[in-house]
């Protein structure tokens, strides 16, 4: 269950794509890092799992979406300058080591 501070992310990737797998490796470094038990991230695969990227009104992989704490925020690319995605998603380091 996630409570109220978690971090829970959608990260909608094409799997088995090179540059989906550097997106997820490059979100699970700084969860781990700064937020290493109150974090979530559901991996959703477009290419098996069309339908839910059309609800949400996916176009691109690799998208993330910062679902909760609010506001919800997206970020789309490889996710590779760490510093950039923690400011743009507005992550707070505090509960960080």
């Amino acid at each position: 269950m996630i409570q109220q501070k978690d971090y829970y992310f959608k990260h909608y990737v094409a799997k088995g794509s090179p540059d989906s797998a550097l997106a997820i490796a490059n979100l699970q470094r700084p969860c781990d890092r700064y937020f290493p038990s109150i974090h979530k991230i559901e991996l959703v695969d477009v290419s098996a799992e069309p339908e839910r990227a059309h609800e949400n009104s996916i176009f691109v992989t690799s998208t993330l979406v910062k679902c909760a704490p609010e506001p919800t925020i997206r970020v789309v690319g490889s996710l590779r300058k760490t510093e950039i995605v923690v400011s743009a998603l507005n992550l707070s380091k505090k509960h960080g080591r």
